[in-house]
């Protein structure tokens, strides 16, 4: 019998580690698609003192512009968010007061300048940022001049692939018991809010008696999910037998 509990105690921790080390972000992650400026996920920051200002014209899309206030300084505005996708579209408006050095950066290295200057105004500007691979990737947005800048509006690329997770094949064999083998096949589909995907888990025991089950996982975390999984497999499987054993044998 205790041989049993210990069997149920390790099931039952692995268990809760398979849904606690999932990670579970509150930040928004922008997938594939149009975005307006004033949407929650995109984060405007401004220095003490200083402050972003919303234009509202027919010229912008969706009639807004979110645009630094007048003398502005280098280094005092940022612009946060995270997409997922291949990359990433940013729309904004040149100006005589815009910024001529406008630094954008995706994951941190991958960092550009864009100019958002020029002697009269003129609508619909973008620069395209893209092949940054499968994933969500963080953007973050300053100017290193006095020049005004901001967004119009953000066009997230789809991804161009997916990955493969080969099968995880999890033998144990116990001599006074039973040698037990489970094989965890995992098929990965893309559903349309990221950074979820949809693994399905079938699963074959002793006898051949085939059982399946899905669970949702972020990318970064689909290998360790299918490792944990097969292994409370292999437990929950042992388990059972040990509880079959003790009650035949009273």
């Amino acid at each position: 019998m205790k041989r049993t509990l210990l069997f149920f105690a390790l099931a039952a921790c692995l268990l809760g580690g398979l849904f606690v080390g999932s990670r579970a972000s509150a930040d928004p992650v922008l997938g594939p698609g149009f975005y307006d400026d004033r949407i929650p996920a995109i984060t405007y920051w401004a220095d003490a003192g200083y402050s972003w200002t919303i234009y509202n014209d027919a010229s912008y899309y969706l009639s807004t512009l979110t645009w630094t206030t007048p003398t502005p300084a280098a280094g005092k505005h940022y612009v946060y968010f995270s997409f997922w996708g291949e990359g990433v579209i940013l729309y904004y408006i040149k100006a005589s007061s815009g910024s001529s050095a406008v630094y954008v950066c995706i994951d941190v290295t991958n960092c550009t300048t864009i100019s958002m200057y020029n002697a009269s105004t003129q609508y619909w500007q973008s620069s395209e940022l893209c092949c940054y691979g499968y994933g969500v990737h963080d953007v973050v947005i300053h100017a290193n001049n006095n020049g005004q800048w901001g967004l119009d509006a953000v066009n997230v690329l789809p991804p161009q692939e997916q990955p493969t997770i080969p099968p995880v094949v999890v033998t144990v064999i116990l001599p006074t018991l039973i040698s037990v083998e489970v094989t965890v096949e995992a098929l990965v589909e893309i559903t349309q809010e990221p950074p979820d995907y949809e693994v399905t888990l079938e699963v074959e025991g002793q006898g051949g008696q085939p059982m399946a089950f899905q669970y949702k996982a972020d990318a970064g975390q689909v290998a360790m999910v299918l490792l944990q999984a097969a292994t409370l497999f292999v437990l929950v499987i042992i388990s059972v037998i040990v509880v079959l054993k003790w009650i035949l044998s009273r």
